[in-house]
């Protein structure tokens, strides 16, 4: 038995094949590298040195290189930065904690739903912002009230007698990125006007100059 195997391993032909087949592996590992590592960065050191690497280490080489490569490709990079200025630009703007509309930082009252904004501190008497568990004035912490006191408070005694079975929340009705996006869209839209009318007055101004000019040359001496 062991002899057939050595004498089928001695064979021209068969020694061929395994050495066609390693090549071909070999020559597959370094491509498929290549654009791997060519998905995951632009630098074309770290490209050369990938496919250098699996071509002179072979297995060894691509095993070194699956565990130091980058470990996302650049459009999961782009997302993944994407999603971050997403939630930075979320977190400076202001929503309504019941319908989820945009408000202005100094809204007592919420546009959309008349919901209050603001908050009195029980000890210095301070405005307190809605999402304050502490007055940032004194430190005193801010008494939330009970599910059942905002009930009593928020439904009408005719609802609050009949009313049985609870009714499900509805769903906001603006979306918050299409909010996020207007109010991007009306900060810059506010900002054209504003320069516009700086521009507007510049001109005046210039116009005017050139007027008092142009009379005091036509004054007689």
């Amino acid at each position: 038995m062991l002899s057939d195997i050595i004498s089928f391993l001695s064979n021209a032909t068969t020694l061929l094949v395994l050495l066609g087949y390693t090549a071909a592996l070999w020559a597959a590992l370094i491509i498929w590298t290549f654009f791997d590592i060519k998905k995951r960065t632009d630098n074309i050191l770290y490209q050369v040195a990938s496919a250098v690497l699996v071509l002179t280490a072979g297995l060894l080489g691509f095993a070194i290189y699956l565990i130091l490569r980058p470990s996302g490709t650049k459009e999961e990079t782009a997302i993944r930065m994407f999603e971050e200025k997403i939630l930075e630009i979320s977190s400076q703007v202001n929503v309504c904690p019941k319908c989820n509309e945009v408000i202005n930082e100094r809204s007592l009252f919420c546009p959309n739903c008349a919901v209050s904004l603001k908050d009195e501190c029980s000890s210095c008497q301070k405005q307190l912002n809605f999402s304050w568990n502490a007055c940032p004035y004194c430190g005193t912490k801010k008494v939330k009230p009970k599910e059942e006191e905002v009930k009593e408070i928020l439904l009408p005694e005719v609802m609050l007698q009949t009313a049985s079975v609870e009714e499900k929340p509805a769903l906001p009705k603006i979306n918050f990125f299409s909010q996020l996006s207007s109010t991007i869209k009306k900060q810059i839209v506010e900002r054209k006007a504003q320069y516009a009318k700086l521009f507007e007055n510049e001109a005046t101004v210039r116009k005017t100059t050139q007027k008092s000019k142009r009379r005091a040359k036509r004054k007689p001496s």
